[in-house]
């Protein structure tokens, strides 16, 4: 007769005697695995039975944690070598060499109760070292399992554990008992079970939500695993993880289909309206779109799948989605073996072209919602397929109506644009902006009114951007034709147009989920990312959590708080993108992204083109761009050390020799006499008192100790050098700015009038004694606009042999003096304004001298009347 364990429960094995049991069992692991064929892992958490590895995997040990292939995570954590002498619990007990171990597992159930499952298996030799690889636990679940021992109600440790089984990201820990020496299996993570029969290990409820995740953030199970493997995270086999992936996915179906109902019927409600006399009108306003896991090329259309959507006007939600998907991998493979394919949920409904899809997808959805007793009104999307007229024939007796959506109206007019770029020059991107943009906001001030449409139209193809007519009469024809063709058969549906934004968004979000470089319509996975995008769209991020809920797992704490913060943050940005100001702030970033685009690429040249490479032509020259500031100056200024230095020189003149160089710091000073090459004037020798007699000089008539030019400097390069950090230098004088209307601005009237004190001027080391006072007592703070590079002498040499290019345009008073000087210090030539004209004309020269550098400045003007009487100086025959 079955006797009880120590939790009441009878075994459920027949032949179990519970006083057969040994309580003083030895384990003797090295032998009995010897014993044993090696045993692989179940990478399935799916399956219950262990199955024989016939692959060469490597043995482990795990009472030394030895083995010979796989390496330690780190290489410092010695494990510890448990001999066999520490595991005998009672020495007067014989050791069997092949005597099964007595191995129970710890299961909590629904009612945090501890209950064991008792079962006669040999010890896996599968098991991985501690070591080995990380894993996804649930610590409140171990430690509730680890509370006690099921034979002697001791309580278990970590430190004893012989090694893990994993499965997926969670796996069964195996610990020994330190008291009676049996071995528990601890699960790490919670389980559940596909059916009512909880029968074997069961499903690890983490490696069901890493496949949620792996849907739920558009990635693959090679990004999946490629991402767990760099962590050391032990990773599931690409069938366990499909399983999981369609246990979630199938819930993610019928969820989706559910919100799409009740916000079908939600969008019914909200559009029902009485007519005059008392009778209910139902009917809703949609609109539809369509988008494809793998972009055509404009000329070979073949996606393998396609997804089109429905979108209610009222509610904003998606009402009903549909797909295409022309092929199955488990079909395929069939077909390539011969034979049948196994029973399968095949998605594959589609053998047209990937350009039919569109039709027979807008097709469907307006029939699917008309079998449900809700007529659509009016049906909003492009004009790039037949699905409407298609729509008509099935559902003649149908008073739906077809709006063109706004957005694809303005699409084919800027393609129709560009198209006529390499034949018309005056078409430059900012141009065609401006064109586009005038015809938008003359759709969008006359809709209702076909009449209006007509006439604005008219002046759209007669007016050039700025307000001023056309000059070009090829390109006023060409204009004519795209904007007056057809005007009078088409100002009524411009009048009334729509929008299909929505479904642009929901496609995008499509995209998020199901990348257009990745293929998953071979199997039913893209109909689960589907889904899960119809799920973000109608019910928010935490559409995550109540997939969980619905498999019966834990919503997830972590999960709930990431979805309310990535919900509000979309609400946000909802509501935002709504204000006047955010939609004025768009237009302008749009705006500056097209100037300065156009400007780069005026500037570049020509830079990739079809068979550029072949062009045995000289390649355009790249016109300098704008001097970054940040370049100019590449230290701290707030940090950077202060030295202030003084010359004294032979004479007042740009040849004369330096014969004293002085510097001063907070801590620090340097001095100098150079002998000079040439002779020191009297009024120099009266200012500074520096005399120069034989081979020798004096200072006040003292001798005083002097080098050659290029030991001083040598000197002073290697005092600057001392300093941890760049210093600044300055030589400069900038009270002028930062104290205006003083009497005088010499350096003696500044120390007088600022310090109150007086000192020997004319001495180079007293004078940068002063002036270091001066700066360091009123002038530290604006040092930035006085602060120049080391390469300012060379730049300035550059300047002044670009402002020579400009001459003859200043003796025409085409360029006053002042322009050119702010074109040449910002690296211009007059041949690259002459070379911005041959590229692009007007808006050439335009995006040219207008272009905002680093620090959002103008290059050199804005102002239209100077750029037009240059551009006329530069192109006469105009």
């Amino acid at each position: 007769m079955p006797k009880r364990n120590k939790q009441g429960k009878f075994s459920k094995k027949k032949n179990f005697e519970k006083d057969k049991r040994i309580s003083g069992l030895v384990f003797h692991r090295s032998g009995l695995l010897s014993d044993h064929h090696n045993i692989s892992p179940l990478d399935s958490d799916s399956q219950n039975i262990l199955e024989p590895d016939h692959h060469n995997s490597p043995s482990f040990d795990p009472v030394h944690n030895q083995n010979s292939e796989l390496e330690p995570d780190h290489s410092y954590a010695k494990p510890k070598t448990i001999e066999t002498s520490e595991l005998c619990i009672n020495d007067a007990f014989e050791v069997e060499p092949n005597l099964e171990d007595h191995i129970h597992e710890v299961v909590i159930d629904d009612d945090n109760d501890i209950n064991v499952d008792f079962d006669f298996l040999p010890l896996p030799s599968d098991l991985l070292p501690l070591n080995h690889c990380r894993y996804v636990v649930e610590l409140d679940y171990i430690v509730q399992q680890l509370k006690q021992c099921s034979k002697c109600e001791e309580p278990l440790h970590l430190q004893n554990s012989l090694g893990v089984k994993p499965y997926g990201v969670a796996g069964i820990l195996y610990v020994q008992c330190s008291e009676c020496g049996d071995v528990a299996k601890i699960r790490l993570g919670k389980t559940h079970y596909a059916n009512k029969n909880k029968r074997g290990v069961g499903r690890f409820d983490v490696n069901t939500k890493l496949a949620a995740g792996m849907i739920h953030a558009g990635i693959g199970e090679t990004q999946l695993n490629n991402l767990l493997a760099a962590m050391n995270v032990h990773y599931p086999h690409h069938k366990s993880l499909k399983s999981r992936e369609n246990e979630v996915g199938d819930i993610m179906e019928y969820q989706a289909n559910a919100s799409e109902r009740k916000f079908l019927l939600d969008e019914a409600f909200q559009s029902m309206t009485i007519d005059a006399e008392g009778n209910e009108q139902a009917g809703i306003n949609a609109s539809t779109d369509t988008c494809w896991q793998k972009k055509g090329s404009g000329r070979a259309y073949n996606s393998l799948s396609g997804v089109a959507s429905l979108i209610g006007e009222k509610t904003g939600k998606i009402v009903h989605h549909t797909l295409r998907i022309a092929g199955c991998r488990i079909c395929r493979n069939a077909q390539k073996k011969g034979g049948p394919p196994l029973p399968h949920n095949c998605k594959k409904n589609w053998s047209g072209t990937a350009k039919g899809m569109e039709p027979d997808m807008v097709v469907q959805l307006v029939k699917d919602v008309h079998e449900q007793d809700i007529n659509i009104n009016e049906l909003a999307g492009d004009d790039d397929s037949v699905g409407f007229d298609r729509v008509k024939k099935l559902l003649p007796n149908s008073k739906m109506v077809k709006t063109s959506d706004r957005n694809h109206i303005i699409i084919n007019v800027t393609k129709k644009l560009y198209a006529l770029k390499p034949k018309q020059k005056e078409l430059t991107p900012m141009v065609i902006n401006s064109i586009t943009k005038n015809y938008s906001y003359m759709l969008a001030q006359n809709q209702g009114s076909p009449e209006k449409i007509e006439k604005g139209s008219v002046i759209q193809a007669h007016k050039f951007t700025f307000g001023k007519d056309l000059k070009s009469e090829s390109l006023r024809a060409d204009l004519e034709k795209l904007f007056l063709g057809k005007i009078e058969s088409q100002s009524k549906k411009l009048s009334k147009l729509a929008s299909s934004q929505a479904n642009e968004s929901f496609n995008h979000t499509v995209s998020t989920k199901a990348a257009k470089n990745k293929h998953y319509s071979g199997s039913s996975s893209l109909n689960y990312r589907v889904s899960a995008a119809v799920l973000q769209k109608n019910e928010g991020y935490g559409y995550v959590s109540k997939v969980s809920e619905a498999a019966g797992l834990s919503p997830g704490n972590e999960t709930i708080k990431r979805a309310i913060r990535l919900n509000g943050k979309r609400d946000k940005k909802s509501e935002r993108a709504k204000t006047k100001q955010h939609k004025k702030r768009r237009i302008n970033l749009k705006k500056e992204r097209s100037v300065k685009s156009t400007g780069v690429e005026m500037r570049e040249g020509r830079t990739y083109e079809s068979e550029i490479g072949m062009d045995n032509e000289q390649l355009d020259e790249e016109i300098p761009a704008p001097m970054n500031a940040s370049l100019c100056i590449p230290i701290d200024i707030s940090t950077a050390p202060l030295v202030v230095f003084d010359l004294e020189t032979s004479s007042l003149y740009r040849t004369s020799d330096v014969i004293q160089i002085a510097a001063t710091s907070s801590n620090n000073e340097f001095s100098s006499y150079i002998f000079p090459n040439q002779p020191i004037s009297i009024q120099a020798s009266e200012i500074t008192k520096i005399t120069v007699s034989a081979n020798q000089m004096f200072y006040d008539l003292q001798p005083v100790s002097y080098k050659l030019p290029h030991e001083a400097l040598t000197d002073f390069i290697t005092f600057l050098s001392k300093y941890p950090s760049k210093p600044i230098l300055t030589l400069w004088e900038l009270f002028k700015k930062i104290m205006p209307g003083l009497p005088s601005y010499s350096q003696t009237s500044l120390v007088s009038h600022i310090l109150g004190e007086n000192y020997c001027a004319h001495n180079a080391v007293d004078d940068t004694r002063a002036l270091f006072k001066l700066l360091t007592s009123k002038a530290l703070n604006n040092l930035d606009a006085f602060v120049f590079p080391v390469s300012h002498p060379y730049d300035c040499i550059v300047q002044q042999d670009n402002l020579k290019s400009y001459n003859e345009a200043i003796a025409c008073k085409a360029i006053t003096r002042a322009t050119a000087l702010k074109a040449s210090k910002s690296n211009l030539k007059l041949s690259h304004l002459k070379l911005s004209i041959e590229r692009m004309g007007l808006e050439g020269l335009k995006a040219l001298l207008s272009e905002k550098t680093d620090r959002g400045n103008v290059r050199v003007t804005n102002c239209m009347k100077v750029i037009r009487k240059i551009f006329d100086f530069l192109t006469p025959e105009s």
